[in-house]
């Protein structure tokens, strides 16, 4: 599954829920249709939304009960925002892979800061395969 973090709810397409079916997935509250408005990303019309249903979900040693809408058509199934955090797969706040001490980094590794410095007399080759057309990647989403 893709984690989005800007998901407000889980969501699989029917191809996804049909394997779902055949391997016969233990779920409850399986509802047909909803009232629920659902948008694809910069999408102005709300997805075809064909029923719902909640499902044990696992991760490592963590599982949840969480809700999935099931969408007509076809899509990347989406973990979103909530079940991602309850399963420890997302973390969001300032302290994500920020190093709390950095005087007590500098001193257990003090060797290798000592003379760390711009590297003099040396240049690097970086080899290019001129084969290779160049692909411009799009906006990411912030």
């Amino acid at each position: 599954m893709v984690i989005d973090s800007g998901a407000s709810s889980n969501v699989i397409d029917k191809y996804l829920w049909h394997e779902l079916k055949k391997k016969k997935i233990k779920c409850t509250d399986c509802t047909k249709g909803s009232t629920k408005k659902l948008y694809a990303y910069w999408a102005s019309e709300p997805l075809k939304i064909m029923g719902s249903f909640t499902a044990l979900t696992k991760c490592a040693d963590r599982e949840v009960e969480a809700p999935f809408f099931v969408i007509d058509g076809k899509g990347e199934p989406l973990l979103g925002q909530e079940t991602a955090i309850q399963l420890g797969v997302l973390q969001l706040g300032p302290n994500i892979n920020a190093i709390r001490s950095e005087a007590a980094i500098f001193e257990k590794y003090r060797d290798v800061f000592k003379g760390v410095r711009k590297l003099r007399d040396y240049q690097l080759k970086l080899h290019v395969d001129t084969d290779v057309k160049p692909v411009a990647q799009p906006v990411r989403r912030g």
